[in-house]
């Protein structure tokens, strides 16, 4: 438990040869007065005298005690300020944690200048600390901690140190850039990867830039590139630390081509240097189609089927701060029950050739990594009783959470094996009554090459099809008055139908179609513009 303090002053003056040096800096939040799930505004005094400000920040989430956490999409903008530091800063760093499912995105800024932003993939409940991170501003200093986005997810922070400003003087440029650049996609994601500059001066860190567009421009010398994670707006960027020879974006756009480039840099905050001349490295690289997206966000288990072999628990849909999953448990009223529970995908036809990859998110507790807890594929189910069918166990292949709830991705599982029709997924639910964990699922999906040289573009634009998926047929949906020429593409790109469209909501059969997964391609004939969208064929 921290003590409660009134004033703790932690600098003190050292004089030695005519140089005045000064300690280190702490704050430990001891006086911070939150300790409820509630947010609220206001100050409390630092240890280091001055007073601190906090906005939309709660306290009942420890690293240790008190913490203050900041709320994701808050108004305003969450964040806990310092006051005037004297002495400047050297170095800075701080604990944090994140809080909540949602994946963190801090930024740390010196003087209302971005310095760093700290990140989280998967790991709740976890407690990082951010290292080192080089200020070198001298003067009175005013530090803040403020989310990055509104789709920053719940962040403590707690045992902020920095050192005082030494005036050294800053490193050069780096000497060389990074080489073996790459990219590669896998499902979703966009994997760079390169191998560390050399040279006399090496880097302090990379900053990897990403992007829907072949348009990415260099930084500029004293200002620094945060952490940029969400790539909805066709862009982003991150940081990486020498030593760390690749980086992996997540949560990309289905059947997009993305470009990316590395700059090496030195320091940071306002005396960053980048090196920017000559020609940086570059790299693209495609994500994949969706097959299946499931995040049970509507509540519902469809297009999932539960089946209960052995006991009365079922899989069952939960919600957490605005998440919705599946969850399944034999733990029930203080009682343990033997059960044997199944979460079925429904079918898939995985295309010969085309790379398909499965990944997911568990969540854990009341037992160990795996525990009771299967990874299932088959090639032979229909309905019912899985236990009539034969299941391959592919839970060797598959990164589970590790208790505590703590959200963790699957990986990419390559379903390459499983080519071909009738192929179902399942996740399998089998305890005693000494040991019963309780485990939880959420975004699952299936990717795969389409094949198709185009990207695909959201069925929410005012052009699209519906219903999809089908059986029948569907609507093509235009707008204005221009003709249309519809095409549907096969997954290894060959054109099965074509045909012109010249008024809205004109029915296109597909009774001349196999079941599957296709690729709708519209063409306005007065433009040239074109839109694509994947159809399912029931």
């Amino acid at each position: 438990m921290k003590k409660k303090l009134t004033l703790t002053v932690l600098t003190c003056l050292f004089l030695f040869s005519g140089t005045v040096l000064f300690a280190q800096g702490l704050e430990t939040f001891a006086n911070y007065p939150e300790n409820t799930n509630a947010y609220h505004d206001g100050t409390f005094l630092g240890l280091d005298g001055s007073t601190w400000s906090y906005f939309q920040s709660r306290g009942d989430s420890m690293i240790t005690a008190p913490t203050p956490t900041l709320g994701k999409n808050r108004t305003p903008t969450a964040e806990v300020r310092s006051g005037a530091l004297v002495n400047g800063v050297g170095t800075l760093s701080f604990d944090y944690r994140q809080v909540f499912s949602t994946d963190v995105a801090l930024n740390v800024l010196v003087n209302d200048i971005l310095i760093t932003t700290v990140t989280t993939v998967g790991q709740q409940g976890i407690t990082l600390n951010s290292g080192a991170i080089a200020v070198n501003v001298s003067g009175s200093v005013t530090l803040k901690f403020i989310q990055a986005s509104t789709a920053a997810g719940q962040v403590a922070i707690d045992n902020i140190t920095w050192t005082a400003f030494g005036g050294g003087t800053p490193d050069p440029e780096p000497t060389n850039y990074p080489s073996a650049f790459a990219a590669s996609g896998d499902g979703l994601k966009i994997k760079a990867t390169w191998t560390d500059a050399t040279g006399a001066q090496l880097p302090a860190s990379y900053l990897v830039r990403i992007s829907t567009s072949d348009n990415i421009t260099a930084p500029v010398d004293g200002t620094y590139v945060g952490d940029d994670l969400d790539i909805s707006d066709g862009s982003g960027s991150k940081s990486v630390a020498q030593g760390n020879q690749q980086y992996i974006f997540d949560g990309l756009e289905a059947s997009k081509n993305y470009f990316l480039k590395i700059y090496p840099f030195s320091n940071s905050g306002s005396i960053v240097d980048y090196k920017t001349d000559g020609t940086a490295p570059s790299a693209s690289a495609r994500t994949q189609a969706i097959l299946l997206k499931t995040d049970f966000q509507d509540g519902l288990l469809a297009p999932w089927t539960e089946f209960s072999v052995t006991g009365d628990e079922k899989w069952i849909t939960d919600t957490i701060s605005g998440n919705i999953f599946m969850r399944m448990s034999g733990y029930v009223g203080g009682t343990s029950f033997l059960n044997q529970d199944w979460l079925i995908s429904p079918s898939l036809t995985l295309a010969a050739g085309s790379s398909p990859k499965l990944e997911f998110k568990t969540a854990m507790k009341f037992g160990t990594v795996a525990d009771k807890f299967y990874l299932m594929v088959s090639t032979d189910y229909s309905t019912g009783d899985p236990s009539a069918s034969t299941w391959t166990d592919l839970s060797g292949q598959a990164t589970f959470s590790t208790g505590n709830y703590t959200w963790v991705s699957s990986g990419s599982i390559n379903l390459t094996a499983y080519e071909g029709a009738n192929t179902h997924i399942a996740f399998k639910y089998d305890c005693g009554t000494d040991n019963v964990p309780t485990w939880e699922v959420d975004d699952v999906y299936v990717t795969y090459n389409s094949g198709v040289g185009f990207n695909e573009t959201p069925e929410a634009n005012q052009v699209g099809i519906y219903p999809n998926p089908c059986t029948t047929g569907f609507q093509a949906r235009i707008e204005g008055n221009d003709s249309y020429l519809l095409r549907i593409f096969s997954t290894s790109g060959a054109i099965l139908l074509e045909k012109k469209i010249e008024k809205t909501d004109s029915f296109v059969s597909t009774r001349q179609l196999s079941n599957g997964v296709y690729v709708v391609e519209m063409t306005n004939l007065t433009s040239l513009g074109k839109t694509t969208q994947k159809l399912i064929v029931k």
